[in-house]
């Protein structure tokens, strides 16, 4: 069985390809995916997201959790979060939450969860994030979780036909402590 984790209000478990065509609803939306750095992705054959489970590897070297998230009371999809391991003791977090729940903290919720799960169980001493320019939200969320921006990369990611600028982010182990 996976390890499942909990925030106040979200339950959390690791990402399946059952998964699928829940997160391919909200995925799909231009709204969400709009102001990010990505192309439009396929998740309802559950494909991408067997994919990622296979480069995710395992063990103390284990690469990628993802973690779809739900609210305690309803168990209504609130969206995905995940850390990924970038070298051995350095990492990046990504989020995403459904749209008609922005604007609720559970962005914040998430990154925080993340932040924790990074520091505290892969005991990384560095996590980043990355956020396009035009993402001002998703800033704000990183900054109030306790990130500091720490620059800013421009034009370094293609996506959707154009070339995207992104404010870099960082939390080193001994900010969370203090």
């Amino acid at each position: 069985m996976r390890p499942t984790f909990a925030t106040s209000r979200l339950g959390l478990r690791e990402i399946n390809a059952e998964d699928g065509p829940e997160l391919q609803a909200y995925q799909q939306l231009p709204s969400n995916w709009q102001l990010q750095a990505v192309d439009e992705c396929e998740y309802a054959d559950g494909a991408r997201i067997e994919r990622d489970l296979a480069f995710r590897g395992s063990g103390e070297t284990r690469r990628l959790h993802t973690f779809v998230a739900r609210d305690k009371a309803h168990g209504h999809l609130i969206g995905e979060v995940g850390i990924s391991r970038t070298f051995p003791r350095t990492a990046a977090i990504f989020f995403s939450v459904t749209p008609d729940k922005w604007g609720m903290g559970y962005a914040s919720e998430l990154a925080r969860f993340a932040l924790s799960f990074g520091i505290e169980q892969l005991h990384v001493h560095r996590v980043t994030a990355s956020v396009a320019v035009e993402n001002p939200a998703s800033c704000r969320v990183l900054e109030k979780a306790g990130m500091v921006r720490e620059g800013t990369s421009r034009e370094c990611i293609e996506a959707r036909g154009r070339w995207w600028t992104e404010h870099q982010y960082a939390m080193i182990a001994s900010d969370r402590r203090a």
